[in-house]
């Protein structure tokens, strides 16, 4: 089964780590276009646990009337994140997340919505058990996202 829509979605991430004795510092952009404006199922989408952790799942950007998202032709997506190790299994973190979603494709001059938090990890022999709460910048209150498995 052939499709008759032809387009071109491309998605750049650039990741860096780098441990001070017990102090991590982790960054991540993610960048990510379409040529044209496609089904809704299509876009990009960004909030959650694994991006603005300011916001609920897939919740950044502009909403409909019925609080369902958007998402965007373009994107950038940026993560920085401190973690302190206070023993060798467990560590806090500190971070902030800004994304911009765009309605149209290779636009990169829109909105950024900004949050910042607090975590904590506890390292697992399956992974990190993690514990965040974010807050955005400009709609007040606050997220509280738990997961397994690295942010970055």
């Amino acid at each position: 089964m052939g499709s008759e829509i032809d387009y071109i979605k491309t998605l750049t991430q650039i990741r860096y780590l780098k441990t001070f004795d017990k102090l991590t510092s982790s960054i991540k952009t993610s960048v990510g276009t379409l040529d044209k404006d496609l089904p809704i199922f299509k876009h990009f989408f960004a909030g959650g646990d694994y991006s603005n952790r300011g916001y609920a799942y897939q919740k950044v950007g502009l909403k409909d009337s019925d609080d369902n998202p958007y998402g965007g032709l373009s994107m950038i997506d940026n993560s920085v994140e401190f973690e302190y190790a206070i023993r060798k299994d467990f560590g806090v973190v500190t971070f902030f997340d800004s994304t911009m979603l765009s309605l149209e494709p290779n636009k990169f001059d829109e909105k950024f919505y900004n949050s910042y938090g607090f975590g904590a990890r506890y390292y697992t022999p399956i992974g990190p058990l993690r514990v965040d709460f974010g807050f955005p910048l400009d709609e007040g209150g606050f997220v509280f996202h738990i997961g397994i498995g690295q942010v970055f």
